[in-house]
């Protein structure tokens, strides 16, 4: 654990999770909440890293496979220990779906890495880099991800015509 003199951080905490042999978080801020995996709802046609929605307070919410659509690792070692970790900004919701139970880590246990030392397969997308002890947590660029499976209505609309 880090001591609480550590660099002050953007965040009051972030839920961390491994994917592979790398860690990535979201800020405690843009978490709406978690939900089990076993209320998935597949979608007539879907293509990976689409997995389907899930009702998360009264939304249905569209949910990726993240460890898919990052290409890390296989997407399920096993179907009961996964769910779904819920973004949300605004009005706008979406679900990441984890292999493994996410972890909260509080501001005062992080401390900021300079983004510049992200794993390079990651460097591009890493929105803010922390480490806790000697664990590096990639804090990702999510929304673009999610723009890049589900483009914006607007902009499929204005590509087809209508």
């Amino acid at each position: 654990m880090l001591s609480a003199a550590s660099a002050p951080t953007r965040t009051r905490a972030v839920i961390t999770f491994p994917i592979g042999p790398v860690w990535l978080g979201a800020p405690m801020e843009e978490v709406a909440g978690l939900v089990e995996a076993e209320r998935l709802v597949s979608l007539p046609g879907q293509r990976e890293p689409l997995e389907g929605v899930v009702a998360f307070r009264g939304d249905v919410v569209p949910t990726i496979d993240l460890p898919a659509l990052l290409g890390i690792e296989p997407a399920r070692p096993s179907a009961d220990r996964l769910c779904a970790v819920i973004l949300a900004r605004g009005s706008e919701k979406f679900g990441m779906l984890l292999p493994t139970i996410p972890v909260l880590v509080p501001a005062n246990e992080l401390r900021e890495a300079d983004r510049a030392a992200a794993d390079p397969g990651l460097q591009s997308i890493t929105e803010s880099l922390y480490e806790a002890g000697d664990i590096r947590i990639h804090c990702l660029e999510y929304w673009p991800l999610l723009d890049a499976v589900l483009p914006p209505a607007e902009a499929t609309r204005g590509a087809h015509g209508y």
